[in-house]
């Protein structure tokens, strides 16, 4: 069991948060088996979360914790159902990104201050 910091299938790979900032303005976060390929395993449960106020804590304290919800929701569904239930067993598509540029990932953290 792997909580990916990003919305599956759409985000795959490394960084993908601030990627979805840029796209959506949303971060995401999903529960899945691992399998040998990257982000890939059947997805449990996902959700999108809106964006942090303060984005410069989103490595630190926001992606921790909507992983933690997500973990939370995905175990008490187990536990109320006694069985592992998928909300999509084939988790093809999407982009696989790699760690994002440091320009991009301040243009995504400074992107809401400029909306103020």
């Amino acid at each position: 069991l792997h909580i990916h910091g990003g919305y599956l299938p759409d985000y795959k790979g490394s960084t993908t948060n601030y990627y979805s900032l840029i796209e959506e303005n949303k971060i995401g976060a999903s529960a899945i088996f691992l399998t040998k390929e990257i982000d890939c395993g059947p997805i449990l449960l996902r959700r999108k979360f809106p964006a942090p106020i303060d984005r410069k804590d989103i490595d630190h304290i926001y992606d921790s914790k909507v992983r933690a919800k997500v973990l939370i929701e995905t175990l008490n569904r187990y536990v109320d159902e006694g069985n592992w239930s998928f909300e999509l067993e084939n988790n093809v598509g999407g982009e696989t990104y790699y760690i994002i540029h440091p320009v991009l990932k301040h243009l995504s953290i400074i992107a809401n201050e400029s909306l103020l």
